[in-house]
């Protein structure tokens, strides 16, 4: 079994973490880390605006899995969380 920490270099490289693991054996697995709406130089995108951070976060999902050899086509499953904070609840 070979296992490999994947980080692109068209990517901020994440501090304590890699943005894939990929894992080959009998099967090749990629494993993509939680993604935000950051681009290359570190920058949020989409400041309140959740269609504009979506397709940050597609993009870089897509960047990390041709990396490592896949397609978006290629992922089986996505877990996807949001967070909404009502502004009442804020400070």
């Amino acid at each position: 079994m070979e296992i490999k920490h994947i980080n692109t270099n068209d990517m901020v490289r994440p501090r304590g973490y890699s943005h894939a693991v990929y894992v080959s054996g009998n099967r090749q697995t990629i494993y993509i880390g939680g993604q935000n709406a950051v681009d290359e130089n570190g920058n949020i995108v989409g400041k309140g605006d959740l269609k504009k951070q979506v397709e940050q976060i597609l993009s870089n999902i897509e960047k990390i899995s041709k990396n490592a050899g896949a397609e978006l086509e290629s992922i089986v499953k996505f877990n996807i969380y949001i967070l909404f904070c009502p502004r009442s609840s804020i400070g």
